[in-house]
């Protein structure tokens, strides 16, 4: 939703050829978020004040200007859909936080993260600082709740069906997503990971 020009309109084009049951997932980089990537990932405290109401950011993985929204400003779009009450998380609460990106690709401390990040994901205080977010629904039913999984373990059961492996940071985004998916077949499971979006 960051890189189109009128983002508002995606979940619709999303929701069209769902059928009932079916789920909508948006996920897109967090506005609240851009005062502390500026403040701890970029360690310039003085450039977070100016980011507190930007709209937009510069962005290196696509290199184009992003568009900023909050959740707040998108959870509306899926109920007016028949998307109704759709359940929010927090994407990259803590790997996108750390500066240190070549500490990352180390495995002990990757995968450290990797149960991190799956144990954040969903709680209040993470979900509205994390880099991403993602919103998701069931269309004409009652929200989709993906059950909150057991600490230190991913996929289904701790048996890593259904999780995506890749390697580096980009990984604990998978990690989330596909765990997620995993527990819904209905959902496609392939999962395209991204580096790191700042």
């Amino acid at each position: 939703m960051t890189v189109v020009d009128h983002a508002p309109a995606m979940p619709a084009a999303a929701v069209a050829p769902l059928r009932e049951g079916g789920v909508l997932s948006v996920m897109a980089v967090n506005r609240h978020s851009a005062p502390l990537v500026a403040a701890v990932r970029g360690l310039g405290p003085a450039a977070a004040p100016a980011a507190l109401d930007r709209d937009r950011a510069d962005g290196r993985t696509f290199g184009t200007t992003m568009a900023l929204y909050t959740a707040e400003e998108i959870a509306s779009l899926p109920d007016g859909l028949g998307c109704p009450r759709a359940d929010r998380y927090g994407i990259r609460s803590v790997c996108d936080h750390i500066a240190d990106d070549e500490r990352k690709h180390d495995p002990a401390f990757h995968a450290d993260l990797e149960r991190l990040e799956p144990a954040v994901t969903d709680r209040p205080a993470h979900r509205h600082t994390a880099r991403l977010y993602q919103l998701a629904a069931r269309r004409g039913t009652a929200a989709c709740a993906p059950p909150r999984p057991r600490r230190g373990v991913t996929g289904d059961a701790g048996s890593g069906q259904g999780r995506v492996r890749t390697r580096g940071p980009s990984s604990v985004t998978a990690t989330v997503c596909s765990m997620w998916a995993a527990r819904l077949p209905s959902v496609v499971r392939s999962v395209q990971p991204s580096a790191s979006v700042r």
